[in-house]
């Protein structure tokens, strides 16, 4: 029997049965009865792929006891054999022109699939939603500092609302940016050293016969097999700077080295040599109280999407001198301070995921 290949939401066509599909659930709701409003019509789901594509997909209410309790928002799912159809009417949640359809043949099993992000937010600008350039037909996503929560009330339809009114705030995107902080700890949870390809220097992974493999593609290393690894430095550094904020950085072998004139394997023999495999080598520990100006990427998927406070350092400093040329060559780079690009929200911080625009109370 034929194994149907995994398709991507960019991939649906409409009026084509969905064959196979992997997903995750990142929001559900139910719509009430058309004729009894005191009844549950359909359950909408949201489903994000690993393109970071959104779809919405409805579960009828004949197949809401087949899969009503199965969908978890959170989860992630291979599903087959649903209906594609237009995305059309007043209640659709995303621009995709496809919408998904439950059927009684559908499929759905969890999975763990790692590489799909886990929110999947595509934050809209507030000037946009101002001027009108955001449709106010489907669901947007939102970041702002909450100012204002308004009672529940009863619309003219008999539905119950809540206005909530939040103030713009600097949202930094993907993208590479200079910072000035320090480091105060060391997170060795994960160690301080990866195995790498002694061909490319990327990571490296034992496959299903217990053989070790780069995980680079096209890297020889990636088909053939290692007969040996390079141990090579990843360190994360906690570090602070002026506004008191902390952060993680991501630390590897070209940027350590500079600073101690040992390689990973070296610091690792000793260690071995010791017998001690869970002592963290003084080199590293004398990082800590230092000052850097570190180039970092926020990345898209990690960092932006998945929400991953963990940040990748491109290059580090301690010198005064050259930091100074960084700053002024680099003028089209951001200089950013932590609190600017911190993942997880302050008490007064929220991201609004999932909703329509009924109104522009928003102060830019």
């Amino acid at each position: 029997m034929a194994i149907s290949p995994v398709l991507t939401i960019n991939q649906l066509k409409q009026g084509v049965r969905l064959t196979h599909m992997n997903v995750r659930v990142i929001h559900k709701w139910t719509r009430p009865d058309i004729r009894d409003k005191t009844k549950t019509g359909s359950i909408e789901v949201l489903l994000l792929d690993v393109e970071n594509e959104i779809i919405q997909a409805t579960i009828t209410k004949q197949l809401i006891s087949f899969f009503g309790s199965k969908i978890l928002v959170g989860k992630v799912y291979s599903i087959r054999n649903l209906t594609v159809n237009d995305n059309i009417g007043p209640d659709k949640a995303t621009p995709n022109p496809c919408r998904l359809k439950f059927e009684f043949s559908s499929k759905v099993q969890e999975i763990t699939n790692t590489s799909i992000p886990v929110h999947g937010y595509q934050f809209a600008k507030f000037e946009d939603i101002v001027n009108g350039r955001v449709s106010t037909t489907y669901f947007i996503d939102v970041v702002g500092k909450l100012y204002e929560i308004g009672p529940i009330v009863e619309t003219r339809h008999g539905h119950k609302c809540r206005t909530i009114k939040l103030e713009d705030i600097e949202l930094v995107t993907a993208g590479f940016y200079y910072t000035h902080a320090k480091i105060i700890d060391l997170d060795c949870t994960s160690g301080w050293y990866y195995d790498s390809c002694k061909l490319c220097w990327a990571k490296t992974i034992k496959d299903e016969k217990g053989r070790w493999k780069c995980t680079q593609t096209g890297c020889d290393g990636s088909t053939s097999g290692l007969t040996s690894r390079v141990p090579r430095f990843q360190v994360k550094f906690i570090v602070v700077d002026t506004t008191d904020e902390e952060a993680a950085f991501v630390v590897f072998d070209s940027q350590i080295t500079q600073f101690i004139n040992h390689t990973a394997a070296e610091l690792l023999a000793k260690i071995e040599k010791a017998g001690d495999h869970d002592f963290i080598p003084r080199e590293l520990e004398a990082f800590i109280d230092k000052t850097f100006v570190f180039k970092i990427e926020i990345h898209d998927k990690y960092n932006v999407c998945n929400g991953s406070n963990s940040y990748t350092v491109l290059h580090m400093s301690d010198d005064d001198g050259l930091c100074e040329k960084w700053l002024a060559k680099h003028t089209e780079l951001f200089k950013v301070k932590l609190d600017s690009f911190k993942s997880s929200t302050k008490d007064m911080m929220v991201r609004v995921a999932n909703v329509k625009v009924l109104s522009s109370t928003i102060t830019s």
